[in-house]
């Protein structure tokens, strides 16, 4: 089992006791990128919050650097961020005061300039998270990616409510995570803004789909289709 890879086997997913994926497996060595893609309902968002440990009704076991992550849960849950496609902000907090909050939850304060400049959100900066856009909202809450030091990534539509320059400078943000060796699991049914040298489709003759060894030092990709998961 190589060091710093994320190993998903065997996941069924259960929504109000009805099985929606049964038996997925896939890994994920550093740079390595999955994207998710599938109709409204067919399991992306559930298998997402199962990698996060969100919800304990799931069947099948995930490592990680080796480890059963559920014995180590709490520094597990200290590698990973998840950003739902909900957006989720105390609409009387202002975005300083949210960012700043995410700056000395997470110990990283240095960071926060870099968030800020990068999501062009210095003009907002004193503007209550209930007078923002959509748009302006998720870029808040995308912050978190500079923001909070992690090292697996599990973004559910992250690109929804974005224009085009906000688009393109997540991606950069993406990219330099996989480029630092970081893993990334994305739900999104947009076109495909991650730059990436390998890609693949998982199709149901090959649910246990595993990325190349021989590629660990390069960004890796495979898509899971999940509606051909059910």
């Amino acid at each position: 089992m190589k060091k710093s890879t994320l190993i998903c086997e065997n996941l069924s997913i259960y929504k109000s006791d009805n099985l929606i994926l049964n038996n997925i497996s896939f890994s994920c060595m550093p740079g390595s990128y999955v994207r998710l893609v599938g109709e409204n309902g067919s399991g992306k968002t559930s298998l997402l919050r199962c990698i996060a440990r969100l919800d304990n009704t799931n069947l099948g076991t995930i490592h990680y650097n080796g480890c059963l992550v559920d014995e180590f849960l709490n520094e597990y849950k200290q590698i990973i961020l998840y950003i739902s496609d909900k957006v989720q902000l105390n609409d009387q907090l202002t975005v300083y005061e949210t960012i700043s909050f995410w700056g000395s939850l997470y110990n990283s304060t240095i960071l926060l300039e870099a968030a800020v400049k990068t999501l062009e959100l210095e003009k907002y900066l004193d503007y209550q998270i209930k007078f923002l856009s959509k748009g302006l909202k998720k870029r808040v809450v995308l912050s978190r990616l500079l923001v909070q030091r992690a090292r697996i990534w599990l973004l559910d539509e992250p690109f929804v409510n974005l224009d085009r320059e906000s688009i393109k400078a997540v991606s950069n943000i993406i990219n330099t995570h996989l480029s630092n060796g970081g893993i990334l699991l994305l739900s999104d049914h947009m076109q495909d803004n991650i730059k990436s040298q390998l890609k693949n489709v998982a199709i149901p003759e090959n649910i246990g789909y595993k990325l190349d060894e021989s590629f660990q030092l390069e960004k890796q990709s495979v898509t899971l289709v999940m509606k051909n998961f059910k």
